[in-house]
């Protein structure tokens, strides 16, 4: 018994294993294509060859051989020579414009027809620098919505100023974020703070921390195609507020202005643009929007 030789038939998913690499399974995908291309043109083409080199009516009843006679007598003609003439015409000048038009539209269709995320700007510095910058993003098209760091503190809902944001994003509106529209809100803010015996660098850090809350709750509800932030603190914030772990330097998106991206946490890969309070020129924030714009 022990000598008794045993025989191995296939196994049944051989053919699942042979077809289960990617190179064999694309000839599948290609095959109905294949099969479109044999039936429409090279067997046709083939046919046309063969009858080429016959003489016969309409109805192949009465045929015979005459080889390359049918070629000679076109060659002869005048008529063959014209129709070549202009079927070169054709594919010369026809075909590449009628590809060139074919590109353009295809490709303004797609500019048209594409989504495009707006921006959301938060902008934690008081400098006069970042408020012309918010003027001029704001000539230029760009909605302003104030959370009010001394309504806050007398116990303000943050999710009024959220919920503003939010419907502006969804709407397509470009939205900048400010925690004083004036140098007076800032004073405002102060004020209150001291009633409540906060420092000038307690309400600060205050503002900050509110401005980190706020990014959440709206990138939560509203998506966006970057982030612009004013203030290292803002930035701080933001990350923390939304769970990241840091974040990579992608590039100098404009001459001193870092474009960095979120590392992990809810919205990884988001592209931010740090850019400090009294730092650009005073359309810093407006050519932010249009580059990301641009960007995405």
């Amino acid at each position: 018994m022990n000598n008794i030789k045993t025989r191995k038939f296939p196994s049944r998913s051989f053919g699942r294993k042979y077809w289960n690499k990617p190179d064999r399974v694309a000839y599948l995908f290609m095959l109905p294509s294949i099969l479109v291309l044999f039936v429409f043109a090279i067997i046709p083409l083939m046919a046309c060859l063969v009858i080429s080199l016959f003489d016969m009516n309409i109805f192949f009843t009465d045929t015979s051989f005459t080889g390359a006679h049918n070629f000679i007598t076109a060659f002869q003609d005048t008529r063959f020579w014209n129709a070549l003439l202009n079927t070169v015409i054709f594919v010369l000048f026809e075909v590449p414009l009628q590809i060139v038009i074919g590109l353009l539209t295809a490709n303004a269709l797609v500019k048209t027809m594409r989504v495009q995320y707006p921006v959301l700007a938060l902008v934690g510095s008081i400098s006069e620098t970042s408020r012309m910058q918010v003027r001029v993003a704001q000539e230029a098209g760009a909605k302003v919505v104030e959370m009010n760091i001394a309504e806050l503190l007398r116990g303000g809902d943050i999710q009024k100023a959220a919920r503003e944001a939010i419907e502006l994003l969804h709407y397509g509106q470009d939205v900048v974020v400010v925690t004083a529209r004036e140098h007076e809100d800032y004073l405002e803010a102060v004020k209150v703070g001291k009633e409540k015996g906060m420092s000038r660098t307690a309400v600060a850090k205050y503002a900050q921390s509110r401005i980190g809350e706020l990014s959440a709750l709206i990138l939560k509800e509203a998506k966006v195609c970057g982030c612009f932030l004013t203030g290292g603190d803002t930035a701080i914030s933001v990350n923390n507020y939304n769970h990241a772990h840091g974040a990579k330097l992608a590039e100098e998106g404009l001459p001193i202005i870092a474009l960095i991206q979120l590392d992990g946490g809810d919205y990884p890969g988001l592209p931010c643009i740090v850019k400090g309070g009294s730092i650009g020129d005073r359309e810093a924030l407006a050519k932010s929007i249009v580059y990301f714009k641009e960007r995405m």
